[in-house]
């Protein structure tokens, strides 16, 4: 069995946090074919969400149509009056953030 014959390791998880804040945990291989199935954990986001945290520390790929969906959370939460803090971004995901002219998705909300 060829790396592409084995089905990507992926999990996305919507988690409230005590203080009533969504956690999005992503772990394994985000990439276009796993965008439609973390836009659709986002479904469970409210317009009141104040923030947003999406937790990177277990992303082992990141590619442009993930970066596209991020893109899109960081518009949603605009739209919504919120805050996107992308949590533990791995250096090779700061490099990816800084080379595609995203770098500002991973300035901490203050």
């Amino acid at each position: 069995m060829t790396r592409n014959d084995r089905p990507a390791l992926f999990e996305v998880l919507l988690k409230r946090v005590a203080a009533g804040c969504p956690v999005v945990v992503i772990r394994g291989e985000f990439d276009a074919a796993r965008v439609d199935e973390f836009e659709q954990t986002l479904a469970g986001l409210s317009p009141s969400d104040r923030q947003v945290e999406v937790d990177l520390t277990s992303v082992t790929i990141l590619d442009s149509a993930a970066l596209g969906a991020l893109l899109r959370l960081k518009q949603w939460c605009e739209r919504n009056g919120a805050v996107l803090a992308l949590v533990a971004p791995q250096e090779y995901q700061i490099e990816l953030f800084t080379m595609t002219g995203l770098r500002h998705l991973l300035d901490r909300p203050r």
